[in-house]
């Protein structure tokens, strides 16, 4: 009886999961509209080419990527967890994953962006998008508003970078040697409109920011697991870091 129902359970929570989250296709669908709109502007240029629409285009694609690590993680850190606080950001992270395809490979068309070069700003993008739900997921388990805060500011600094907070707090020597210039200021430097590869500096730049933000993201990912795996022996009584009265999404 107990297996019975705990399998019923488990399929309850997988299906609300994997349910399409609607709201932040919409939301993602409006951010997007709102970035070309603010990119392109009202009236396009006179003579279109792939140097004119350059400015407009690195400005679109990094506005897309504030949405995915920055804006989502506030909002869903700001929400009430349930029981699928590890598998929700996941079906997120991949229908914005998806969203951002529909964005950088049909820009392409207006960029001298080889595909070697696109592929490396989908991977960089993709990676630090892995390195939000990672942590958004490991927050997850914890209603504590410091533990959601010091989450959010770990999300800035995947897309900022830590050299300028310490820059401005007076240890620039630091902030240079730090090879993780943040997700955005790599992805502007990736598509920067060349027709060729990267340098070596900025590959080595991007590189390592992949690695370090699917190293993160694992990490959050595996520390949500095994918080959650701890938390569901306890007796319902006393699982006092998480609140269960609502699904979000």
């Amino acid at each position: 009886m107990v297996r019975v129902r705990t399998r019923l359970i488990s399929r309850s929570i997988m299906s609300q999961a994997i349910d399409p989250p609607r709201g932040i296709v919409v939301a993602a669908g409006i951010w997007i509209l709102l970035a070309l709109f603010l990119a392109i502007g009202s009236t396009l240029p006179l003579q279109i080419t792939p140097a004119s629409l350059a400015p407009a285009v690195r400005v679109t694609v990094v506005t897309c990527l504030v949405g995915a690590i920055v804006a989502w993680p506030l909002v869903r850190l700001s929400q009430i967890s349930d029981e699928s606080r590890v598998i929700r950001p996941l079906i997120d992270a991949a229908t914005l994953g998806c969203l951002l395809q529909l964005v950088l490979w049909p820009l392409r068309l207006a960029t001298p962006w080889t595909v070697e070069r696109t592929v490396l700003i989908d991977l960089c993008a993709l990676s630090s998008l892995i390195a939000v739900a990672g942590v958004v997921a490991a927050a997850s388990c914890s209603t504590r508003t410091s533990v959601r805060s010091l989450a959010m500011v770990a999300c800035l600094l995947v897309a900022s970078g830590a050299r300028w907070p310490l820059a401005a707090a007076g240890v620039p020597d630091v902030a240079l040697a730090l090879p993780f210039l943040g997700a955005c200021a790599t992805i502007l430097d990736l598509t920067d409109a060349t027709a060729s590869m990267p340098d070596s500096e900025v590959w080595n730049h991007a590189r390592f920011a992949a690695l370090f933000s699917v190293t993160l993201g694992g990490t959050g990912f595996l520390l949500a697991s095994i918080i959650s795996a701890v938390q569901g022996r306890r007796p319902h009584g006393e699982r006092g870091g998480v609140a269960t009265l609502r699904r979000v999404g």
